[in-house]
């Protein structure tokens, strides 16, 4: 599951980090990947550090209208899994 997939699929706009982790893996090299992936979707706006290890959707990552910048697949849009 993906990062921004994950918040639809959880049906939340908040998630803890650990949770988060669900997006790519126990190994250390995925935590890592996820970890890059937030760091880059807070640094586009989509997400918001909240503090304590969460993390929020913003309404520029619930649109998901600048993804296509993006080539890693934990930045798919939850929409993305119908087309």
């Amino acid at each position: 599951m993906r990062v921004l997939r994950l918040f639809g699929a959880m049906g939340e706009d908040r998630l803890d980090l650990h949770v988060l982790f669900e997006a790519g893996g126990n190994e250390p090299e995925e935590r890592l990947q996820v970890l890059d992936a937030i760091d880059e979707l807070v640094r586009a706006g989509m997400l918001d550090a909240c503090g304590g290890d969460f993390y929020a959707l913003t309404e520029k990552g619930k649109e998901g209208n600048s993804l296509s910048a993006f080539s890693d697949d934990l930045y798919e849009p939850v929409a993305a899994e119908n087309t």
